[in-house]
């Protein structure tokens, strides 16, 4: 992603950077979420300027779970099929539940967690045995996602 923005081949800008991931790109989206900039590399890594890379975080049925420490600052919104044969939603309800504790432990000024747990979510086409798998096809088939994830930008 630096390579890229760096680069000026594309129009980006890196106050505007969001990431979502399904399944193993959940957990993905969740590790590197929990990334920062803010200093150009073989520097040390200045704390008072690090902020988060991503402007706003999406995982979907996330395979897994990032520390919430390293993701302060970081609006997100999980998602997640509570019949989910495939990746179990207890991985998102801990890591959601985790993420809120330590906000709430704080007296800094985080951004929102919102959690989506769908009772039913779909099974993946031509993967009918994988009930509850296909929450993605819930959480993008409408513009709120990506409305909410527009309202955040990273300071420059």
């Amino acid at each position: 992603v630096d390579g890229l923005v760096e680069s000026g081949e594309l129009s980006l800008d890196p106050s505007r950077l969001y990431l979502t991931g399904v399944s193993m790109g959940g957990y993905g989206t969740w590790l590197a979420g929990s990334g920062t900039v803010g200093f150009k590399s073989g520097e040390a890594e200045p704390s008072s300027k690090l902020r988060p890379r991503f402007a706003a975080i999406a995982p979907v049925c996330g395979a897994g779970s990032a520390d919430p420490a390293t993701l302060d600052g970081v609006p997100v919104w999980a998602f997640h099929g509570a019949n989910d044969v495939v990746v179990p939603v207890g991985v998102s309800d801990e890591t959601i539940q985790a993420l809120r504790q330590r906000r709430s432990n704080t007296n800094e000024d985080y951004p929102e967690v919102k959690y989506t747990r769908y009772e039913v979510a779909p099974a993946p086409t031509g993967w009918e045995s994988y009930a509850g798998h296909a929450s993605w096809k819930l959480a993008y088939e409408g513009p709120e996602l990506f409305e909410w994830m527009l309202r955040f930008r990273n300071a420059p």
